[in-house]
């Protein structure tokens, strides 16, 4: 049985926190990111333990659930202010292989798992182009069996840029963008007093 990381979105008021959104047609709220522990990325390893005791009427409620003793339980659950989200980007830059390009952009999908694995830095990139200029590319290398390694050469790569789904940053990014939208016309909601709340189960 696997393992989901659900994040949701909560305000702090009066030292309670409380759902902040997006809700269903039932006011029931719902995760802005729900991953299995196979695509999960490190962002939850950035959180601390969330007790109870922080959680308003609503959240209480809702992340309570019956244990295996019949008593009401309050879910595994972690918190990390928005603010303290990582930032950087969520583009993934370098050399990649065209015949990886070429795949990614046909198959418009935003699951890379078997692709961009064969990468290089542009300084990387620079030094493999030269030293083929001038020494040719390197001869073909066998494993034990006999079997020939992936050779490839410097024409095989072209300079791409995609978007990573399975970062920290753009998970982040998915956070902010959507807490932005419950906090940008609602004074009374300061985007510092806003928070994530991760359950693990």
């Amino acid at each position: 049985m696997s393992v989901y990381y659900d994040y949701y979105l909560a305000y702090s008021k009066k030292s309670k926190l409380f759902p902040l959104g997006p809700f269903d047609k039932n006011q029931k709220l719902k995760a802005v990111i729900s991953k299995s522990q196979s695509f999960v990325s490190p962002l939850h390893e950035r959180f601390d333990t969330c007790p109870a005791s922080k959680l308003g009427p609503e959240l209480k409620e809702f992340f309570t659930y019956k244990g295996w003793d019949g008593k009401p339980t309050v879910g595994n659950l972690k918190y990390l202010r928005l603010s303290d989200l990582p930032e950087g980007s969520i583009l993934r830059r370098g050399y990649f292989l065209i015949d990886d390009i070429e795949r990614y952009e046909k198959e418009e999908t935003n699951y890379v798992d078997d692709l961009f694995y064969e990468w290089l830095t542009p300084t990387a990139y620079a030094a493999k182009a030269a030293n083929e200029a001038r020494f040719g590319k390197p001869e073909a290398k066998y494993d034990c069996e006999g079997n020939p390694f992936p050779n490839y050469s410097a024409g095989d790569y072209a300079y791409y840029a995609y978007v990573d789904h399975q970062t920290e940053e753009f998970e982040a990014y998915q956070l902010r963008e959507m807490a932005s939208l419950f906090t940008e016309y609602d004074e009374e909601i300061k985007p510092e007093e806003v928070y994530v709340i991760l359950s693990i189960g």
